[in-house]
């Protein structure tokens, strides 16, 4: 039996100056918001806010990726392809109008409510974009190549994305209309999953160029490339709006299960987040609030004694 959930976590913060402390109204328990079936399966959506219990899940349905945030904004399996939706606060349910074929891995640009999206209504995916959450839709990309995993800057100027145009997965950049187009990296080794510093100056990927999955950092014009985890598989980072840390999924023992860990940036330290873990639990895919308090990700719980997920 596989339980697949967004979890929300409060996080905490070393430093007490620059600490902001969760608003009074979050110090409650979990919350059931809405409790609905789907297919005989139970599909519920929790607000967590304590961190003294185990988190549970958001959303917890067979096959859900991570959401975006505000209105979150996610992909979901509902046995009829991948599809785009939005969760509201009160635990109301969208699902948005983002073309033929399928969505999925939607990014939110927050000032102008903007969200890209890869999509493969056009006979490969591409990355689209919609306005206003269920607006108009604007293709951004029209290559043969497999465009992923859009990351807009923090300005809305700019989409950093993956695409194996050069026969591999490399990083690339385009403006928020589609144009100007410009390879970031090209190496022979897989390049995927941009994130963008909160000033826009630098991105984090996730690179094997080393013979491993790890971290790796440039800056947004694609210099100075380098490593800063040390393996031995690090995926999905996601830069810390508040620009001191990048939280990643990592396989820490090599058993196939990861965990989501933190590496502070100035100074270097690396860090696990402290949720249930070991043969039972697989973290990944982090995804932060627009104000850095809050981290979300995908938790995959091991039924041992079912001997299956």
């Amino acid at each position: 039996m596989v339980v697949i959930g967004f979890l929300l976590l409060p996080m905490s913060h070393s430093n007490a100056q620059s600490s902001i402390q969760p608003k009074q109204e979050h110090k409650r328990s979990p919350q059931l918001l809405r409790d609905i079936y789907i297919g005989g399966n139970p599909e519920r959506y929790w607000l967590f806010t304590d961190t003294k219990q185990a988190p549970p899940s958001i959303i917890s349905s067979p096959s859900d990726n991570p959401p975006t945030w505000g209105t979150m904004v996610y992909q979901s399996y509902r046995g009829k392809g991948w599809n785009l939706y939005t969760l509201e606060p009160d635990g109301t349910e969208s699902k948005l109008n983002s073309g033929k074929g399928e969505s999925v891995y939607p990014a939110l640009q927050y000032n102008v409510y903007q969200i890209a999206y890869e999509n493969d209504g056009y006979g490969n995916m591409e990355i689209l974009s919609m306005l206003d959450v269920g607006g108009g839709i604007h293709r951004l990309t029209n290559n043969p190549a497999y465009d992923s995993f859009p990351a807009w800057s923090p300005d809305g100027n700019w989409i950093a994305f993956t695409s194996d145009r050069f026969g591999n997965s490399d990083i690339f950049v385009m403006d928020g209309n589609g144009g100007n187009i410009a390879a970031l990296t090209n190496s022979p080794a897989y390049d995927s999953e941009p994130t963008w510093s909160p000033d826009g100056r630098q991105i984090a990927f996730f690179s094997g160029r080393t013979g491993i999955s790890a971290v790796w950092i440039m800056n947004s014009d694609g210099t100075d490339q380098h490593q800063i985890t040390p393996g031995p598989t690090a995926l999905s980072p996601a830069w810390s709006p508040r620009g001191d840390n990048i939280a990643y999924a990592q396989d820490s023992d090599g058993d196939n299960f990861y965990e989501i860990w933190f590496i502070d940036l100035d100074p270097i330290n690396l860090r696990k987040l402290e949720v249930p873990s070991g043969d039972h639990y697989d973290f990944w895919a982090p995804t932060w609030s627009p104000d850095g308090e809050w981290l979300a990700y995908i938790s995959t719980y091991w039924i041992e004694n079912q001997g299956q997920w």
